[in-house]
This record gives structure tokens, C-alpha cells and sequence, in this order.
């Protein structure tokens, strides 16, 4: 049987809901496994127009303000001038980076999303290689364009990869794979 917990927040790893009494100890491995391999292009330039804000433009071009503001070196973003001559970063490329990449049955598996648009709803799907599925809830993007959660895999659990899909309702799909090994008998 699947055991899991997916826990989530905007910006930083925290305990929400579990589905099992179980806890292990959470690996401090910084290795990342990624399935997104684009790169982030040149900056778009943007005429600014009468009646528009910093915040309008930002929003239209899914970018932080506080990116935008700071790519153009602007102390006060309220003072935009019609014909100023903005450059708006491209957003990062989306990916998935889950750490460790293998582990034993019984550890959670840290799962990082960056580069979906600011307040995008993101749901995680984990696929056990028995066919099992879960699917944890919906988790904000931090206005930076990501969420950090952790999934709990049980003693139990199948040995095997596992695949992690993040979909988001902005249109943000990346994927990722870790290894669960069996647990040692010691464990």
C-alpha cells in the first residue's frame, strides 16, 4: 500500500497534513534530478504608455514586480515616464528538482518547483511504479514563481522509481523521477 505525505508551502519546507503516524528523518542531500533542460532568453523590451503601471506590467508579462523594478534600476516604480523603455526579464524556464535523488523506503523526498507564474495553483502527482497514485493538493506559487514540498514515502512503500508531475492551472507541466530503494532491515 502507498503510504505518502505531501507537504507543502510557497518559499519553505514546513509539516502540514500527514496521512500516516510514520515520520522519518528528512535527508539533507542538496542533489537535484531536473527535467527541464531550456534556457532563459534575452530580456523583451517594453515602450511604457500612458495610464500604465509597473505592477499592470509585470502582471502582463508574468514577472515579480519587484524583478521588474529591479532589472530596471527603478527606486520608485509608481514613476513611470509614457515612451521609458522597460526591459522585462524572461521568466526562468520551468523545472523540477527532487532531492535526494534515491533514497530507502521510509524517507521524504523534497520536491522543488521554480519559474511557474506568481500565485499559480500547482498540484503534485507522485506515480508508484505498482500503479499506485497520489495526488497531494494544490499549492500557491510564491510571487518568485515557486513551491517547495516533501513527499513521505512509507517502509512499506514499493521499491522503484517514482515520477513526479507538477501541473499548474496557469499552464506550468514539468516532471521528475526518484529512486526508492528498499529499506534496510536494520531501519
Amino acid at each position: 500500500m502507498l503510504v505518502g505525505v505531501l507537504v507543502a508551502c510557497a518559499v519553505a519546507l514546513a509539516a502540514c497534513e500527514t496521512q500516516s503516524a510514520r515520520h522519518a528523518t528528512r535527508s539533507t542531500s542538496s542533489t537535484t534530478v531536473s527535467s527541464s533542460t531550456t534556457t532563459t532568453g534575452p530580456p523583451i523590451t517594453y515602450q511604457v504608455k500612458s495610464g500604465d503601471t509597473l505592477t499592470a506590467i509585470a502582471s502582463f508579462f508574468g514577472v515579480p514586480t519587484a524583478v521588474l523594478a529591479a532589472t530596471n534600476h527603478l527606486a520608485n516604480g509608481d514613476q513611470l515616464t509614457v515612451g521609458q523603455v522597460l526591459q522585462i526579464p524572461r521568466r526562468p524556464p520551468i523545472q523540477l528538482n527532487v532531492a535526494p535523488p534515491a533514497g530507502p523506503a521510509g524517507e521524504a523526498f523534497k520536491l522543488e518547483l521554480i519559474g511557474a507564474q506568481a500565485g499559480e495553483a500547482i498540484r503534485f502527482e507522485v506515480d508508484v511504479p505498482d500503479g499506485d497514485k497520489f495526488t497531494g493538493p494544490p499549492h500557491t506559487a510564491s510571487p518568485e514563481g515557486s513551491v517547495t514540498a516533501s513527499y513521505q514515502t512509507g517502509l512499506g512503500d514499493t521499491p522503484g522509481m517514482y515520477k513526479v508531475v507538477a501541473t499548474g492551472d496557469h499552464g506550468s507541466s514539468v516532471s521528475a523521477s526518484f529512486r526508492v530503494e528498499p529499506s534496510s532491515p536494520n531501519a
